[in-house]
């Protein structure tokens, strides 16, 4: 545990500097949870120099575009840098943000030398909050793609809920993946499935309110990953 805190600071640090140093980002604090092979570093009161015009003007898909060009570049540095510090191969980087909130969450996952410690360590047990989300869930992704492949959900704390889905493309989708519109895609799917936070507290589906959402996906893995941050 005490190992763990201190990877922690030190990603914490890291972020920090690289986001302040590097592109002038103005930022009020990270928040890091490792819990094998997820870490979530959430961004609070984040936002880049450049952007307050575009806030401004309410040009928040401007906003989005820039925030993902300027991830793409950065994440081979992430990835570079997390295995460094935790000492296990970090081999995908997944970024979201809330513009409204000025909050942002990264969310990188190691590499799994065995596939059932996942399980173990960080699988929610089945009960019927659970399984209500896990209903809720397949519902806006029939809506806003396919039922998913696969789905899993993770507890890594009593705030943060880590949903991983598999299989969730359909054929059109993978067509404008090979053509090239991969930034035109995550854009249009973005507000679809934000709107799972309004329905999940619309109906209670959780104990407690969901404060944020954040989903990312690598289609050419044809995979998505989602954070909910639950209200304290």
């Amino acid at each position: 545990m005490v190992k763990e805190q201190l990877l922690a600071e030190e990603i914490v640090h890291f972020i920090s500097q690289q986001l302040i140093e590097e592109f002038g980002a103005s930022i009020s604090s990270v928040d890091t949870i490792i819990q094998k092979p997820f870490i979530i570093i959430h961004l609070l009161d984040f936002s880049f120099p450049t952007e307050e015009t575009f806030f401004r003007r309410k040009e928040l898909e401007q906003i989005m575009r820039t925030r993902d060009l300027i991830m793409e570049g950065w994440k081979g540095d992430i990835r570079k840098k997390l295995t460094a510090i935790v000492g296990a191969a970090v081999e995908e980087v997944y970024v979201d943000w809330n513009l409204e909130n000025r909050t942002g969450m990264l969310i990188a996952i190691m590499e799994e030398k065995d596939k059932k410690d996942k399980k173990d360590r960080t699988m929610w047990q089945e009960n019927e909050e659970k399984r209500k989300l896990k209903e809720k869930v397949l519902y806006i992704s029939r809506k806003t793609e396919k039922t998913p492949d696969e789905i899993e959900i993770y507890r890594l704390n009593d705030y943060i809920l880590l949903i991983e889905r598999l299989g969730i493309m359909v054929d059109i989708e993978k067509e404008l993946v090979k053509n090239g519109a991969v930034k035109e895609l995550r854009v249009a799917k973005r507000p679809l499935e934000h709107r799972l936070m309004d329905s999940l507290n619309e109906e209670s589906v959780l104990e407690k309110k969901v404060g944020e959402l954040f989903v990312d996906w690598d289609f050419a893995k044809d995979k998505a990953f989602m954070v909910l941050v639950l209200e304290k």
